[in-house]
């Protein structure tokens, strides 16, 4: 999603994936052009930040056709077992999860945070998502169908627990 254009730092956009089954969210801010090596980095991201074992998507992610989910982005998603869908042109509803979610980080926080807080680069904006990120998964008021906060806080506790005791015992 771009966010925007901060002077002295360039475009800013955020990267983002969404686990349709707890809503949690693993969202990133990263400046210049989106490209193909910064999609793979992301991907490499919540690989790393998962509680699932593949991805935060249960090793499946759907994306559009945008150019940071090219040739690299394909090559590190079959790297980690991840399995990529490409949506046709044109239809954000078919991936309208995600599509939402940065309606509403749009809404509750970019437009908030840029009217009290003044930012010189990426990595201030970046802290202020994560900062955010923690309340939209672990504090809001949920939205029927999903689990209240400490119901989500449990199921993703549990994976990630199950996703380290695999980890170690693969070694």
């Amino acid at each position: 999603m771009y966010i925007g254009r901060l002077k002295g730092v360039g475009k800013l956009w955020q990267y983002t994936t969404v686990d349709r089954a707890s809503s949690f969210a693993v969202a990133a801010v990263r400046a210049a052009e989106k490209s193909a090596p910064a999609g793979a980095a992301f991907l490499r991201q919540v690989h790393r930040c998962s509680p699932k074992p593949a991805s935060a998507c249960s090793g499946r992610a759907i994306v559009d056709g945008g150019p940071e989910f090219q040739a690299e982005f394909r090559a590190k998603a079959a790297e980690l077992g991840v399995v990529r869908h490409q949506s046709p042109a044109r239809s954000p509803n078919l991936n309208a999860f995600v599509e939402r979610f940065q309606g509403t980080a749009l809404h509750a926080h970019y437009r908030i945070a840029f009217r009290y807080r003044y930012y010189t680069s990426a990595g201030e904006l970046d802290a202020d998502l994560q900062a955010w990120l923690r309340y939209y998964t672990f504090e809001r008021p949920p939205r029927p169908p999903h689990p209240r906060p400490a119901a989500r806080r449990d199921l993703l506790h549990r994976a990630s627990r199950s996703a380290h005791r695999e980890r170690m015992e693969s070694r």
